[in-house]
């Protein structure tokens, strides 16, 4: 056997091994990903009611209204206000709550964020204490994801810090993990994924609800893992130890 026909041979093995190799890799990069069953968008909100009940004088928003920290929301005329002042029960001046003409109390917004409910039209009648509409609480949207893993899945899963997040316009972003927990169903591991980023801002376009997609990448601890990581190593500078 010559040394041309000794140096093919060669070359032949280490495509193969090098075909081999590259193969093995994808399908590891393939395996240690999973993806959710469902996932959603969620923010924190908060309830504005009226603690007099009264009508409805003014009504200055509507849902999918911005609103920041003190904007007026309503303006409720109430009977049982005007008695308060009148009879010294209250002091508008030192009340908690804007009271105008001592008849009429002003709701505000407490925080930033998007209206997502509505209840009366303006002259309609309310109860004390009930409420008027909701807040999507501005800087509180986290996205809330669900899998079914096999329980070496979810072993792995516990060790995940970020995901990736698919929104509808495609856009894709990195989001820190702030808790998981799980559930048995049947053989697999029912689990709920929060994670949180600066990029699902509910002020935008995806608001509580928003469908997303959600991957996650495993913690990697396998044969392949370990040839990937020697591999870099001795392509690194000074990192062969």
């Amino acid at each position: 056997m010559t040394f041309l026909t000794r140096l093919k041979y060669l070359i032949g093995v280490l495509l193969v091994v090098g075909v081999v190799g590259a193969l093995a890799l994808s399908m590891n990069d393939r395996i240690s990903t999973v993806h959710d069953v469902s996932a959603t968008v969620r923010t924190d909100d908060y309830t504005v009611g009226t603690p007099y009940a009264g009508m409805v004088v003014k009504r200055a928003v509507d849902v999918g209204d911005h609103v920041d920290e003190g904007d007026q929301l309503f303006v409720v005329q109430s009977s049982e206000l005007a008695r308060d002042v009148a009879n010294d029960a209250l002091e508008p001046a030192k009340s908690a709550y804007d009271i105008r003409d001592g008849s009429k109390v002003v709701i505000r917004a407490t925080s930033p964020g998007k209206v997502s409910e509505v209840q009366p039209i303006k002259g309609a009648f309310v109860a004390a204490n009930s409420a008027l509409a909701r807040v999507q609480e501005e800087g509180t949207s986290y996205v809330q994801a669900d899998f079914r893993l096999t329980p070496k899945q979810y072993a792995l899963m516990r060790g995940a810090d970020e995901v990736t997040v698919r929104l509808p316009d495609e856009r894709t972003v990195q989001a820190a993990v702030e808790r998981i927990g799980v559930h048995t169903d049947g053989d697999r591991a029912a689990t709920r994924l929060r994670a949180v980023s600066p990029d699902l801002d509910n002020r935008g376009l995806f608001s509580s609800g928003t469908p997303v997609d959600v991957d996650v990448t495993l913690r990697r601890d396998g044969l392949v893992d370990s040839v990937r990581a020697h591999l870099a190593g001795l392509l690194t500078p000074g990192g062969t130890g």
